[in-house]
């Protein structure tokens, strides 16, 4: 920088004026001890040589507070320079990590919607991934049934890829509201046994709405609604059909309580 150069500049005539003042200061004390000048003259002279380097120092501590001060503004630029210097690795490393699809769970790819080279359009999905070792089935219950499905009830589930299976299960996930153009609940039903399950496989769900114990099961053909509404059975007794009340329960398929 310009004034330190100066300061420098100072220093150097400084050094040399006091340089000369103290040659000139020996050279009048010989001669005032040989009594070729008064002893004034060596007063004088030591006068001009301390003025000399009081200014010499004088200019030493400018530069030393210029050169400082110009540390300082270095070591703040320098600072700056670093500073910007690791937000654009931020910034770089940000976008890296953009480039980068990161899975949001471990699991395995089922479906490629985009391949290397494509285009790929805003918020398009890239590809479809499933956790194959927590599979689940989601089914549909009709609206009649909607309220009295709950998490946690049993179910039994039958799989076209494993015919003549019943598997148990139990619903794990109830959802809020219903399908308004269906008119259904879905449901997410966790298969107890150890089965290997593919994603996209076609079964069919029973639900176990309501259990009871001991109770008495017919043919649901076998009960008659009389014209009164009421429901009736046939019991053979010695050989013939008897009529008798036999209020219902339950329905399961083509049984009836």
């Amino acid at each position: 920088p310009e004034e330190i150069d100066k300061a420098r500049e100072g220093v150097r005539e400084a050094a040399q004026s006091a340089e000369f003042e103290q040659r000139d200061l020996e050279r009048i004390a010989q001669l005032v001890e040989t009594g070729a000048l008064p002893g004034e003259d060596l007063d004088k002279g030591r006068v001009k040589q301390v003025a000399a380097e009081a200014r010499l120092n004088a200019a030493r501590r400018q530069l030393e507070m210029l050169e400082a001060g110009f540390t300082r503004t270095a070591i703040a630029v320098q600072d700056a320079a670093v500073n910007e210097a690791a937000a654009k690795l931020e910034l770089a490393q940000a976008r890296l990590n953009e480039c980068a699809i990161v899975a949001p769970f471990a699991g395995t790819i089922t479906k490629v919607f985009v391949r290397q080279g494509d285009m790929a359009a805003m918020k398009a999905p890239l590809l479809e991934m499933a956790d194959l070792s927590s599979l689940v089935v989601r089914c549909a219950v009709p609206e009649a049934n909607a309220v009295e499905t709950r998490q946690g009830m049993k179910a039994q589930v039958r799989l076209d890829a494993l015919p003549g299976k019943s598997l148990p299960a139990e619903i794990a996930r109830v959802f809020p509201e219903l399908d308004s153009r269906m008119r259904t609940r879905t449901i997410e039903l966790v298969i107890r046994d150890s089965v290997e399950l593919v994603p996209g496989m076609f079964g069919r769900v029973r639900l176990i709405l309501e259990s009871v114990r001991d109770a008495v099961v017919v043919p649901i053909q076998a009960v008659v609604i009389t014209p009164t509404g009421a429901s009736v059975v046939f019991v053979a007794i010695d050989g013939k059909a008897a009529q008798r009340k036999a209020p219902t329960g339950i329905e399961d398929g083509g049984r009836v309580q």
